[in-house]
């Protein structure tokens, strides 16, 4: 097969692909918790193709000064994908999050050089991508660079985020198994892959270490492809907990010894009195707002004063009440489990017996 007929193929197969994510959008939107973003990298996804679109239709004069637009559209994208996950993760704003649209910026203005190239110049990148001379194509050689190492800073920057909330889950929720984000970390694990091997690519391709005639379309079709894996996960519908917690205060551990030891007196009545051990599915979002505690508060007093994260603290009180069922009714340990959203009796029997030993 020709390198222009499997070119072909593959941008095909990525249409079809991305029309059947769209399909899927449009039944999920209303229930997408950031739709607005999911649909704008939707939008912006085929403008990562037009280059090869135009070149697999053999490079028509009058399309060529469409050519060598978009190629920041990479940083654009990943934008896109942060700003999508982040409100599944985060319920509280951030500060110094403006920033997070400063790689875009940079890579718009590295793309204007070659906005104002001749339709002869793009004419020549359509055939063959420039290799070596890089003082002759620096305008090429910096956006696609540029683009690179921003889609790589952006992509770690939302696997920190994915990976604090997964750290700092059993702080913020009593049945973690339900508030996973699953899959999401192999999908940007993808995206820094993609965006680490086009630096190396545009790198070898700028000092002519490797002659590789066609590495844009490389970098536009790896793009491509790691991008769609993103929508089709963006897509899929999510329970997530957004974590109310300010992660800088709660690995300082900063708080007042007052204010811990009225947030546990308060946590302690509460738990009580409105029984929340017995929900499946808590979190401290739901428990703090209905006991009128600082959530961040709460959870650095449970570590400092009792050494315990918030799934531990109800989990006690859940065991508690198990062997209660368990020795003042007919009730047996699996009817008890199902009722507390446990995984299994056989769990829930060696947690009692290990909780019974320690009591008694």
């Amino acid at each position: 097969m020709s390198q222009v007929g499997g070119e072909f193929y593959l941008v095909i197969t990525c249409v079809v692909i991305y029309i059947l994510v769209l399909m899927v959008y449009w039944a999920r939107y209303d229930r997408l918790v950031a739709s607005r973003w999911v649909l704008a990298g939707l939008l912006a996804w085929p403008l990562l193709l037009v280059d090869e679109w135009v070149k697999t239709f053999g490079g028509a004069s009058e399309y060529i000064l469409l050519t060598s637009l978009f190629d920041f559209v990479p940083v654009m994208m990943m934008t896109f994908v942060y700003k999508a996950i982040k409100p599944l993760l985060l319920a509280r704003p951030q500060r110094r999050r403006p920033l997070i649209w400063a790689p875009l910026l940079f890579c718009a203005l590295a793309q204007l050089p070659v906005l104002f190239m001749d339709a002869s110049v793009k004419a020549e990148l359509i055939l063959s991508s420039p290799i070596g001379q890089p003082l002759a194509h620096w305008p090429v050689y910096t956006v696609y660079m540029l683009t690179g190492f921003g889609v790589l800073l952006l992509g770690i920057l939302t696997a920190e985020m994915v990976q604090n909330y997964h750290g700092h889950l059993a702080e913020q929720v009593v049945d973690p198994q339900q508030y996973r984000a699953r899959g999401l970390s192999g999908v940007l694990g993808t995206l820094v892959a993609v965006a680490f091997a086009s630096i190396l690519v545009v790198t070898a391709a700028t000092f002519g270490f490797l002659n590789i005639p066609f590495w844009q379309s490389l970098f536009h079709l790896l793009f491509a492809m790691a991008f769609l894996i993103a929508l089709v996960a963006l897509v899929q519908i999510r329970n997530t907990s957004p974590s109310p917690l300010d992660y800088l205060r709660l690995h300082d551990l900063q708080a007042d010894q007052n204010a811990m030891q009225r947030a546990l007196s308060l946590a302690d009545k509460a738990v009580i009195e409105l029984k929340l051990y017995k929900k499946v599915g808590l979190t401290i979002r739901e428990f703090c707002r209905s006991s009128d505690i600082d959530p961040t508060t709460l959870a650095i007093a449970l570590r400092v004063l009792k050494k315990q994260t918030f799934r531990q603290f109800v989990i006690h009180y859940r065991l508690d009440y198990a062997k209660q069922l368990l020795l003042r009714s007919d009730a047996n340990v699996a009817s008890v489990a199902k009722r507390l959203g446990l995984n299994s009796d056989k769990f829930l029997s060696e947690v009692l017996v290990n909780h019974l030993r320690k009591t008694s």
